[in-house]
């Protein structure tokens, strides 16, 4: 979903909660810290303890402006309701997510129900 500092995942924000409340990580104000000595990487399968540390080896050191970046020029969609796009990104750049905004100009007619009644039946009571 697009966010204000970027995408944003429910799922994501879910399971950091879950796991703060299980007590495998602890929460501040700007991050979320292990707790504990469990080694979660060694229940791993091969191929996915692979594709964890070729995401680390990709993005592991690359700092948090540059991670967000790398997706708003990547994943543009993600970028539309962004804070930091203009500031990250160069004019030709940020001109580029403000056109991958979606506009939709159409006329839409919505129906409403209250309680099980049409809108029909409420304007007629109302008369």
């Amino acid at each position: 979903m697009p966010y204000k500092y970027g995408c944003y995942s429910f799922s994501a924000n879910a399971d950091l909660v879950a796991m703060v409340g299980h007590g495998q990580l602890s929460e501040d104000q700007a991050s979320y810290t292990k707790i504990g000595s469990d080694n979660y990487i060694k229940l791993l399968n091969e191929k996915d303890k692979k594709i964890l540390i070729d995401i680390r080896n990709s993005y592991g050191n690359l700092t948090t402006d540059l991670l967000i970046k790398l997706t708003y020029l990547n994943y543009q969609y993600y970028s539309i309701n962004s804070v930091k796009a203009k500031q990250i990104l160069s004019n030709e750049q940020y001109e580029s997510v403000l056109r991958a905004k979606p506009v939709n100009d159409k006329t839409v007619l919505y129906t409403i129900g209250y309680e099980g009644i049409s809108l029909g039946r409420i304007s007629k009571s109302a008369c």
